[in-house]
């Protein structure tokens, strides 16, 4: 049993993380990893480092994902008026579109990866996953 959860958790990212991208790109215009970014700016401008803690990535991976949004037109970055060290990224009109077009795709992607599971299940699933990010 243990090796078959490792295989089904590696064969269920490499799915869920293809659909997600392909209605991403379809639906909103832009690969599922730049629409979390633009996601994780929702709430207004938000710190290089942040945005990369929010996404699990790292300092070279997130600058990398910044950079290319960036040359896209998506966000723009500015030096951090209290920290001259600090970078801070706010999406565009166009980021911010993408934003909204992005709420029901990842809603209805959300409904199908929980079907007909209940709450109380998905709470179980819910601190699984959790614990898997929490031990790695």
């Amino acid at each position: 049993m243990e090796k078959r959860l490792f295989f089904l958790i590696h064969q269920v990212h490499r799915k869920v993380f293809k659909e997600a991208n392909r209605l991403s790109e379809e639906d909103v215009g832009a690969p599922i990893s730049q629409v979390a970014a633009l996601l994780a700016l929702q709430r207004g401008p938000e710190k290089v480092n942040d945005i990369g803690k929010a996404l699990k990535l790292n300092r070279a991976a997130t600058s990398e994902l910044i950079a290319r949004m960036e040359s896209k037109g998506l966000v723009t970055k500015i030096r951090s008026q209290h920290d001259g060290r600090a970078q801070i990224v706010q999406a565009t009109p166009v980021g911010s579109d993408m934003q909204h077009k992005a709420l029901p795709v990842i809603a209805a992607l959300n409904d199908r990866i929980k079907g007909d599971f209940s709450d109380d299940e998905m709470a179980v699933v819910t601190r699984f996953l959790e614990r898997l990010m929490d031990e790695f």
